[in-house]
Order: structure tokens, then sequence, then C-alpha cells
């Protein structure tokens, strides 16, 4: 009897201990803000496509999501590629193969940060948020593409704006032309505000307009995209005056080209363009 029992004894603690290896294989148990980990990367082969990913949602090769043991699903998270200083912001939707590797990427994500060709990367990944919907990463997006970070108060701000509409019959925008165009006037650089502003680098020009009422029904829009940082230049076009529509001021021309390619992907017919400086454009006219 005694012995029969010890056997009792000795499988339950067979079991109790495959349950909890289990457990810690089949759990994404990471949840810290601000945990960091270093490691190398891959991305997903191309059969991997339209299957089934651990968070329920169908894995799509074009979208910015990527895989991680112990990331909790759904969290968003920064990657950068430790060999060239690419960052990216994607969603944890799986879990990869093995345990060689810290994460797995789309190939866009891979792409964006100059992955593709290589077996293994090294990268840094960094837990931004928690339970970040597909719907509140795009509206993060542009924001992070635009800047290069996302704070934590950003990312509840978007939050609380999606779960929390705003009743577009609450407030109603009147567009004066007389008053507009008395306020934007050239040559100038202007927040959409009216605010008269000095950049001095690259921008990426979405839209050009005779009508300042369009440029600031084109900011508008943007804004409701949740682009940041978007100015109308004023300014001579043929005689004639012209809005244009400029989205960022960056210092590097590749930053501006990579934020022009953004745009695209929402269907605006964007190009890099630098920003103007009122002087030497009013020489120029002399």
């Amino acid at each position: 009897m005694g012995n029969k029992y010890l056997i009792y004894k000795y499988i339950f603690c067979i079991i109790l201990i495959c349950a909890a290896q289990l457990s810690k294989c089949f759990s994404q148990t990471i949840k810290r803000i601000g945990f960091s980990q270093t490691g190398m990367a891959s991305y997903y082969p191309d059969n991997r496509n339209h299957k089934m990913t651990w968070n329920g949602e169908v894995y799509d090769a074009n979208d910015y999501t990527a895989a991680h043991a112990t990331i909790q699903l759904n969290s968003l998270v920064k990657i950068t590629n430790l060999e060239n200083n690419k960052s990216i912001i994607v969603r944890i939707t799986d879990k990869p193969y093995t345990k060689t590797r810290i994460a797995d990427l789309t190939y866009l994500s891979a792409k964006k940060l100059n992955m593709v060709g290589k077996t293994l990367t090294r990268v840094r990944i960094e837990l931004l948020a928690l339970d970040v919907s597909r719907e509140l990463f795009y509206t993060i997006l542009p924001i992070f593409e635009t800047t290069g970070e996302v704070s934590p108060e950003v990312i509840e701000a978007k939050r609380f704006r999606l779960l929390n509409p705003v009743d577009p019959g609450s407030f109603t925008v009147e567009l004066k032309e007389e008053d507009l165009t008395a306020t934007f006037l050239p040559v100038n650089t202007y927040l959409k505000s009216g605010k008269k502003i000095f950049p001095k680098g690259f921008g990426v020009q979405v839209g050009s307009f005779a009508e300042i009422t369009k440029a600031m029904e084109l900011a508008q829009k943007l804004e409701n995209l949740n682009f940041i940082n978007i100015y109308i230049q004023a300014g001579w076009q043929n005689s004639q005056k012209n809005f244009r529509v400029l989205v960022g001021d960056y210092g590097e021309k590749e930053e501006a080209k990579e934020v022009a390619e953004t745009l695209k992907s929402y269907r605006f017919g964007a190009f890099v363009k630098s920003h103007f400086q009122a002087s030497s454009v009013m020489k120029a006219n002399r």
C-alpha cells in the first residue's frame, strides 16, 4: 500500500511539473511597459500568409505584426534593427516556431528594417503598450512614422478617442475664403491655426490649391488620419496665390521620403519638397 501511494505521488508530481511547463509554453506572460530585450530575429516564410495567428487574426504579410514567445498578445512594441538603427512599431499577434529567435516579423516589417535577404538579424524589442487593437495601431502608426517616437500619453489619448468618438453634429467649422486669405499671406508658412512658423528642412507636399479653403480641408483630413506637423505654405504660382499643404519638417531628405511612402499608402500624391525661406523666395520674385 505504501509503495503504491509513493508511485501515485510520483506520477502526480510529474503531472504538475508538466502542467507548469506547458503553462509557460502556451502563455504570453510579459506585460510590463518598458520591458526591453535584445536578440536575433527573422521573418515569416511566404507560405505563412493567410494562416491563423495565436491571437485569432489572419496573418497578413503586408501588415505590421510580429511573433514573440512571451510578450502578451496584442501588445505594441518598438523593434530596432541594431545593425542600422532603423525602427518600426508592430503588434504582437503570434508566437515564434523556435527558441533560437526572439521574434519573427512579417515581410513588410522586415523590409522596413532592411532585414529581407538575411537569415537572422540582431534587434532590440521594447514594450510600449498593452491591448492595442489593429484599429488603434493604425491611428498611432502615422505619428511614429512622422516623429520616430510615440509616448504612452499619446497612445492612451488615441485609445480614448476611439472609445469615445466625437459626435460630428456637436460642432461646426466655418471656412470663410476672404478671412483665411487675409491671414495666410505669401510668402510664408503657417500652421492650420494661422500661426506663422519657420521650418528649415524637408517636408512632404500632399496638395497645392488656388483656394485656401481647399488647403484647409486637406489639412483637416490629414489631421483626422492622425498625421501631425501639418503646414500650409502660402506662395505664388504663375502670378496667382497658391497654397501648398505639407507634412513634417525633417533634417534629412531620407526621413521625408519614408513619410512620403506612408502618405502614398493612403492614396495621396506625395513628394518631398524643401521648406522655402521667405527672404530667399521674395528675392527670387523681384
